[in-house]
Formats: C-alpha cells, sequence, structure tokens
C-alpha cells in the first residue's frame, strides 16, 4: 500500500498540473499509453486535463465524437471547432473527401453543412451527397445556393422539383441567367398552379362519388346496390389516395360522411334484402317452371311423335332423344324441388307417364308393324279390286260379268275384325297408319255403296224399262217396245237372283205379251222411225254433261234403228239422214273428248319414253347407292305416268326393263352385300344378347347400331326381315340392360338403407368425439353406390356434420362467452389469477400474458376504446364525436399511407396490454365489456 502511493503514476494524480505533465510524456503510438490517453480525453474531470488529451491524440474521430458528447462547454466548443477545421482542410488533421461526405451526411449539423459547402463548393459536385445534405438541411438560402453554384443538370431538376413554394420559383427564376434554368423553374410554376387547383377538383370528385353512394338508397336491386357499391368504393379509395391534398377538416369531413352514408346503405340493404330474396327466388321460381313447361310440352310432342309418326321405323336413335327430352325433363323438376315448388309431385308424376310410356314402346312398335301389315293388304285389296273392276268393264263389254265386289268386302272386313284388335293394344295410334287404313276403308265402303246402288239403280232401270215397254205397248208402239225388251232382257238376266225374284212376274207378263206382238213387228215399224229422229234430235240438242251416258244413249239409239230397219228396206232415206245427222251431231262432244283422252296419252307416251332414254344414258360406273336412288326416282316417275295404249305400252314396257336391267343387276349384287353385312349384324346383335357382362353388350350393341347405318340398304324383303331380327336383338339386350340396372338399383337401394341405418345410429351418439370418430370411420369404408343411393346417404352424412359442427361451434362460443366474463371479471376486481387457476385456464396464457405486460401500447385506453368501437362499428358516446372522427382519420391514415390497420384483436391486445382496470376507467370498462359481451370473438 505504502509503495502503491509512493510510486503511483503521475497520470493517476490527484492534480490536473500532475496530470498535464503526464500527458507531455506519453506516446499515442503505444497501445497502453494510448488507453490511458483515451481515459484522461473522455473521462477526466479536468477539461484542460481533457482538451490536452485529445490534442495529443489528435484523430478527427476523437474530436467529432467530443463534440457530440462533452458536458463542459469549452470543451464542446474547441472540439466542435477543430472538427469544422478539418472539415475545410484549415487544420493539421487531414482528412479524405470520403470521410468528409461522411461526417457531413451522418453526423453534421445544418449550419456545419452550411458553413463547410459555402466554403468548399465543389462538394456539391457530388450529386447523390448534394442530395442527402438539401434533405437534411432543408432550408430555402441553402438551396438556393446549390441551385445556384451547381453545374449538374440532374441536380438543378431535383432542386426544382422539390420546391413547392412558388413565390421563391420566381425569385429563382428573375436570379438565374440560363434560359434552360429558367425553362425548368416556369415548368415547374406551371405544374404547382395546377396542383394548386387539384384540391378544389379532387372535392369535387369526392362530392360527386358520395352523391353517387348517397343515391344508391333509392335502387330496389341489391345486385345493382352491391355491383355499384363495390364500383364507387373503388373509386373512393382511388381518391383517397391523393387525400392529403384537403384540409385536415375537409379531410375529416369527407371521411365522415362516407362512414354515414356506407352505414346508412347497410341499414339499407338489410331492410330490402329479405324482400328482395324472396322476389329474386319468386323470379327464378318461375322462370325454372316456364322452362318445366316447355321442356314437358316438348317432351310430350317428342312422345306422341314417336308414337303417331315414328312408330314402326323408330331408331334407337330415335327413341333415345326422346329419352333424353324427358331426362331434361327430370333434371329441371329436381331443380323445382330444391327450389322448394309446391307441386312438384305432379310434375314428378306427369314425367312418370311420359317414362311409362317410353318403357312400353318396343312392344307397341312390334304391334304397330302387325298394324301395318294389315294396312298394306288391304291397300293391296284395294288395288285388285281396281284392277278387277277395270277388267269387269272390259269384260262387260264383251258380254261378260267379271264382278267380284262380294268377296272383296267379305276379306277387307276379316281384315278390319284383325286390325280392330291389333289397335286396342296401343297405347296411340300411329296417324299415318290410322289416316291409310281409313282411306282404305272409306274406299272399299264407297265401293259397297255403288256397288249396291249400282244393283239397286239396275233393278230400277229393269223395272222402268218394263213400265217403258207396258207404256209404249199400252200405246201402241209394239216394235219400240220389242226394241226396247231386247235389250232389258240381258240386264234382268244380270240381276242377282233375289233382284230377278222381285221382278219375275212382272217380267214374265212382259215378256209374254211381247211374244205376242212379235209378229207384228213390221206394222210396228213404220211409226217408230219418226221418233227415233226425234230423240236423236233432242239428244244432239241437250248438254253434254255425262259424256259415258251419252256416248250409251247414242248406241241404244242405233241399235233401236237399226232394228226397225231391214237390209232392203230403201223408203224413209230423209228419216236415215235426219237421224245420222242427229247421232252424228250428239256425238261430236264425245268426239272431242276422246281427242282430249289421245292428247294426255301422247303426253304419256312422250314421258315414257323421255324415262327410258333417261335410265338408257345412266352411268353405271357411279356408286350403288347413287344409283340406287336414281332408279328409285326413274321408277316412282314411271309409276306415276298416265296411261298409253296397250301395244305401245309392252314395248316401252320392254325398253325399261332392258334399260334397267345392268343397273338393277349390280344394284341387287350391292344389296345382297349389304343385306350379308347386315346378317353378320344380326348374328353379332342375337350373340350379344347371350353376353355375361350386359352394360358392355350394350354398348356393343350401340357400336353395331352405327356400324348398321353405315351399311346401304339391303333390298325391299331382305332389309325389312334384317331388320326387325336386329331390332328385337337390340330390344332384347336393351331390356336385359335395363332389369340388370334395375335389379342393381334395388341392390344399392337396400345397401343404402343399411348405411342410413347405421347412420342413424352414428347421430345418436351422445359424444361428440365418438361421433366424429365413427363417421370419419364410417366415410373411409363407404361402399361403392348407385348416383342416387350415394346422395342419399351424403345428405345424411351432411346432416351429421353440421350438426357436429354447430355442436362444436356452440361449444366454442360457450368457451368464448366463458372467457369474457372471466376476463372482465378479473379487470374489474384488478387481482390476475394464475394460470392454472379456474379463471386463469379461461381466459388463457395469452391474455394473461398481455395483462402482465411489461410494455403499455403506446395509445391511451381512452384512445383505445374508440379504436374499438370504430373497427367494431359499435356507438361511441356522444361527446367523444370528435375524438371518434381523429381516431377513425388515424386508422384510415395508417392504411393509406403505411399500409398497416388495426383489427378488432390488434386493438383488444393494446387495451389489455394496459394492465387492470383503475377506478378512473371504469366507465372505459363498461364501453369495453359491452363489446365484448356482444361479440366475444374479438378475444380470439
Amino acid at each position: 500500500m505504502i509503495f502503491s502511493r509512493l510510486f503511483a503514476a503521475s497520470y493517476t494524480s490527484s492534480k490536473p498540473e500532475k496530470r498535464l505533465e503526464a500527458i507531455n510524456n506519453l506516446s499515442p503510438e503505444k497501445p497502453a499509453e494510448k488507453t490511458i490517453l483515451h481515459e484522461l480525453a473522455f473521462n477526466d474531470d479536468s477539461a484542460d486535463v481533457s482538451l490536452a488529451a485529445l490534442e495529443k491524440l489528435n484523430t478527427f474521430v476523437l474530436w467529432q465524437k467530443m463534440a457530440h458528447i462533452a458536458k463542459n462547454d469549452r470543451v464542446k466548443r474547441l472540439a466542435e471547432k477543430r472538427v469544422e477545421s478539418a472539415l475545410l482542410q484549415t487544420s493539421d488533421i487531414v482528412l479524405s473527401n470520403s470521410e468528409r461526405d461522411a461526417y457531413l451526411r451522418e453526423n453534421a449539423n445544418a449550419e456545419l453543412i452550411q458553413h463547410v459547402v459555402s466554403n468548399n463548393a465543389s462538394i456539391i459536385n457530388d450529386v447523390l451527397l448534394a442530395k442527402a445534405l438539401l434533405n437534411k438541411v432543408d432550408k430555402p438560402s441553402f438551396t438556393q445556393f446549390v441551385l445556384v453554384n451547381t453545374s449538374s443538370e440532374e441536380l438543378k431538376a431535383h432542386i426544382v422539383s422539390s420546391i413547392n413554394d412558388i413565390t421563391m420559383l420566381q425569385k429563382l427564376a428573375k436570379k438565374t441567367t440560363s434560359a434552360e434554368m429558367q425553362t425548368v423553374l416556369n415548368t415547374r410554376i406551371d405544374a404547382l398552379l395546377v396542383d394548386a387547383q387539384k384540391p378544389k377538383a379532387l372535392s369535387r370528385a369526392f362530392t360527386l362519388c358520395l352523391s353517387k353512394y348517397q343515391a344508391l338508397k333509392d335502387k330496389q336491386d341489391v345486385d345493382v346496390i352491391d355491383e355499384k357499391k363495390a364500383a364507387l368504393e373503388a373509386e373512393y379509395a382511388l381518391l383517397l389516395q391523393d387525400i392529403a391534398l384537403l384540409d385536415d377538416d375537409h379531410a375529416k369531413d369527407i371521411t365522415a360522411k362516407h362512414e354515414k352514408i356506407h352505414a346508412q346503405l347497410e341499414r339499407y340493404i338489410s331492410q330490402i334484402k329479405p324482400q328482395w330474396e324472396a322476389a329474386k327466388h319468386a323470379e327464378a321460381l318461375a322462370s325454372l317452371l316456364e322452362h318445366y313447361q316447355q321442356q314437358m310440352k316438348h317432351a310430350q310432342q317428342q312422345v306422341n311423335w314417336l308414337f303417331e309418326e315414328r312408330l314402326c321405323e323408330a331408331t334407337l336413335a330415335d327413341v333415345a332423344v326422346v329419352n333424353e327430352s324427358v331426362r331434361g325433363v327430370e333434371a329441371t323438376i329436381d331443380q323445382l324441388a330444391r327450389m322448394s315448388y309446391s307441386n312438384v309431385d305432379n310434375a314428378k308424376a306427369n314425367a312418370a307417364a311420359l317414362n311409362e310410356t317410353l318403357d312400353a314402346f318396343a312392344m307397341q312398335q312390334q304391334y304397330a308393324q302387325k298394324l301395318l301389315s294389315c294396312v298394306e293388304r288391304a291397300e293391296a285389296l284395294t288395288r285388285d279390286a281396281l284392277s278387277e273392276d277395270a277388267s269387269a268393264v272390259d269384260e262387260t263389254t264383251n258380254g261378260v260379268n267379271a264382278n267380284s265386289d262380294d268377296d272383296v268386302a267379305a276379306q277387307f272386313e276379316a281384315l278390319q275384325e284383325k286390325y280392330n284388335g291389333i289397335a286396342v293394344q296401343l297405347i296411340k295410334s300411329p296417324v299415318s297408319i290410322e289416316a291409310r287404313f281409313n282411306k282404305v276403308r272409306r274406299h272399299i265402303r264407297a265401293k259397297q255403296r255403288e256397288v249396291t246402288s249400282r244393283a239397286k239403280n239396275e233393278m230400277n232401270n229393269v223395272r222402268k224399262q218394263l213400265s217403258v215397254i207396258d207404256s209404249l205397248v199400252s200405246q201402241g208402239k209394239f216394235r219400240a217396245a220389242m226394241a226396247k225388251f231386247s235389250r232389258v232382257k240381258p240386264s234382268f238376266d244380270s240381276l242377282a237372283a233375289d233382284q230377278q225374284s222381285q221382278l219375275q212376274i212382272r217380267f214374265d207378263n212382259t215378256a209374254s205379251e211381247i211374244e205376242r206382238l212379235a209378229g207384228w213387228q213390221q206394222y210396228l215399224a213404220a211409226p217408230r222411225k219418226p221418233l227415233l229422229v226425234e230423240q236423236a234430235q233432242q239428244l244432239a240438242d241437250s248438254e253434254a254433261d255425262d259424256i259415258k251416258g251419252r256416248s250409251e244413249a247414242i248406241r241404244v239409239l242405233r241399235q233401236q234403228w237399226l232394228s226397225l230397219t231391214s237390209a232392203d228396206d230403201s223408203d224413209d232415206k230423209a228419216l236415215q239422214e235426219a237421224f245420222d245427222a242427229a247421232l252424228e251431231k250428239a256425238f261430236q262432244p264425245c268426239r272431242e273428248h276422246y281427242a282430249e283422252l289421245d292428247a294426255k296419252r301422247a303426253e304419256a307416251l312422250a314421258i315414257r319414253k323421255a324415262l327410258v332414254e333417261e335410265a338408257t344414258a345412266l352411268d353405271s360406273s357411279l356408286p350403288e347407292d347413287v344409283l340406287s336412288k336414281h332408279i328409285d326416282r326413274l321408277s316412282k316417275k314411271w309409276s306415276v305416268t298416265g296411261q298409253v295404249e296397250k301395244a305401245q305400252y309392252e314395248k316401252l314396257k320392254k325398253s325399261w326393263h332392258s334399260a334397267l336391267a345392268p343397273h338393277q343387276e349390280k344394284i341387287k349384287e350391292w344389296r345382297l352385300s349389304n343385306a350379308e353385312k347386315k346378317s353378320a349384324l344380326v348374328n353379332e346383335a342375337l350373340a350379344l344378347c347371350e353376353a355375361q357382362d350386359v352394360s358392355k353388350a350394350a354398348d356393343a350393341a350401340q357400336t353395331l347400331q352405327k356400324q348398321w347405318k353405315a351399311i346401304g340398304h339391303a333390298g325391299k324383303r331382305s332389309e325389312s326381315k334384317l331388320w326387325s331380327t336386329f331390332k328385337s336383338a337390340n330390344d332384347t339386350l336393351f331390356a336385359k340392360l335395363k332389369e340388370s340396372r334395375k335389379a342393381q338399383d334395388q341392390a344399392s337401394q337396400a345397401q343404402a338403407e343399411a348405411l342410413l341405418e347405421t347412420l342413424t345410429s352414428i347421430a345418436e351418439t351422445d359424444s361428440a368425439a365418438e361421433k366424429k370418430a365413427r363417421l370419419d370411420e364410417f366415410e373411409r369404408d363407404l361402399p361403392v353406390l348407385t348416383k342416387p343411393q350415394l346422395q342419399k346417404v351424403e345428405r345424411q352424412i351432411g346432416v351429421i356434420r353440421k350438426q357436429l359442427n354447430d355442436s362444436q361451434l356452440q361449444a366454442k362460443n360457450r368457451r368464448l362467452r366463458e372467457r369474457a366474463t372471466a376476463l372482465l371479471r378479473v379487470l374489474e376486481h384488478g387481482e390476475i389469477p394464475q394460470v392454472d387457476t379456474e379463471d386463469g385456464e379461461k381466459i388463457g396464457k395469452r391474455l394473461l400474458a398481455l395483462l402482465t405486460a411489461d410494455t403499455p401500447h403506446t395509445r391511451d385506453r381512452a384512445w383505445l376504446t374508440v379504436a374499438l368501437e370504430v373497427v367494431t362499428e359499435n356507438q361511441t358516446p356522444d361527446n367523444l364525436s370528435d375524438i371518434r372522427t381523429n381516431v377513425q382519420l388515424t386508422l384510415m391514415t395508417n392504411k393509406l399511407e403505411h399500409g398497416e390497420s388495426m383489427s378488432a384483436r390488434d386493438v383488444v391486445n393494446a387495451w389489455l396490454s394496459h394492465g387492470v382496470v383503475d377506478t378512473e376507467e371504469l366507465a372505459l370498462l363498461a364501453r369495453f365489456a359491452t363489446i365484448v359481451e356482444a361479440d366475444p370473438k374479438v378475444l380470439n
């Protein structure tokens, strides 16, 4: 101890003089002594010692540091001077430009920067440094100095763009002599003048935007309101980016108006939305119902078309199209059911009726084909009857009666009975088939009426002729009576037996009288000829309404005349000439009529010749299907062309067949080939009927149907037979597919019912955890089901999931309410519980940590209470409306300028960071409690 006092270093002496002497002996070159100098410079109580140590060290860094931390004014002033002189390069301390620039940028104050730059203007040649110094000094005089003394156009432009004072810019423009600089300054002045008008334009834009916002309350359509509201909110947010252009009061007024209008609009939407949604739902339901009605009408038309027009020749594709229409109806009915349409059961019943009708189509088609067969046989019978009628006319002309009308009627009655028996099996008789059969029926009945009428007319004619003969006899016109009787007798002989029996007595009496008068024929001839001339003249003068009857009358008159004239009779030449002239005049209309018929036959002859030529000119190299169409077209024209003379027809017919023969042979081979191909398809279709996998077989059958369509016609007989077999095989296969799917549906339904029972037991499980575990396991092991059954099971799963979610949500809400209650109790009583206590567990570690935080939020609890009311859209006491406006503006500014926004959770955290509530803050706690109790989720 004694030695330590005796030999202590002088720099540790209590006397400043000793320490000053010691400094003279210390060298900064020696690390240990340099450390002692540092200690003396910064920690010695004597200003002289500190300055002496600093002078000994004499580095810019140390002088700079002392200039900032020195407590002694003399030391501080001297240190600042030494720093300034070093920067001005007027001291022995040498600084590099980079060191100088770094100090000016980071540590120098504004006055020092101005002083240094004014003494060394070359510093501002560094544009980046100059910009930094301008920002740091931020004084007009310094800015003007730099602008005048810099040669950098970039820096000048930067300075000008940073000046917002128009007066200053105008002064600078007057002082500068550079034309370019004046242009830059004037441009900036103009821009600022324009900017000066921006607040007014922005204010007008805000007013217009808010006016549009306010006008949304006059709208009734929520979709329109939401769409325009979103657009206006975007427009408002865009304008809000420039709200700094407005003064604070104006900005606050705008944001307050926006919030007010926003709140009013939200309330308005909540008021009209239920009614609007109801109207929207009603509109959607009405639209869907109209769509359903159109679909149902179309589907019914399609089904009617299928049964009435396409029952015989309908393809699987036709049936598929109609089926698709009915499926569309069912899909729309499902939508109606989801929209709670009241009459959906009736709609489903209508769809089911259509399905039942379609299910019966295959059997109905078989009945229709049988019905068509009856119609074709009836039509053939009618054609045969017409042909026989024509033959009968020719044979009757030759004196032979070949009438077979009774046989035709009997055959038709048998066909009609068969037709009616098949027709009753049909749901709807095909219109075309029914029309064809009705046409045949009308023709047959007309023929029957014609036969009956003709027979009656013939009998009445005989009766009438007998009366005429009797009258002639009574009048003494015996020869005329005998001539007429000779014509009546064949008519009587041609009558049916029952008709003859009715007239037999009268005919016998007249015949007996005629036989008696036969001997007197020569005596009766002379007075009858003038009468025949008179009758011929009357016929010539009458209208030619019935050409056939007129010809017959002329023939009868000629026969009567000949019966009264003998071969050697040369008398009555004048009567003969008069009779011939009258008959010639009477026959003139008949001759014209027959000439017209000859012209038609000539026209038909020309057409048939042209058809023969066209058939001869056919190119046999044409594809078979094209050639077949040409021949069918020509054959159809040939069949409908009018009659020609028999001899000519036979000749043309031979040429016609000769022209068609080579083409028909080619077509025949083609059709035989088609028949073989279609026969192969038939065999494949029949084989598919025996397949085990009906679904794959049905897909293969559809492929066969496409192939069938691609093959040409196989000839009338083969095509019909092959198609019938092919269609029957397809019908059988698809019927099996339908049964298979039905069985699958039934199995799936039974499986689904068992699964639904399991779900019912799961739903009745009390434990939520057990219920969830069982449901997860159930979903994991869910078997494959058909879509309708799967939907039923998934709907029930959804119900149970919703129950679980609702239960979890209720438990969560209950925990939140308990947390809120416990927290408010702690805040009010001022005692923070431990984590392991009941209240501590309810409140949770996070909230307890907030209550015991070391550093509370910078905002006080009153400000935070208003902020919580703002972010949760709760009311603030009326006397705090100004504070609320300021809070809103602060929150909005932070969001727009810094991208920072406070959620309700953030505000609650900040509020709780102030710890328990003091007595003065009970009113704030009450407001806080109102928000927390209304929405405990803010504590999450």
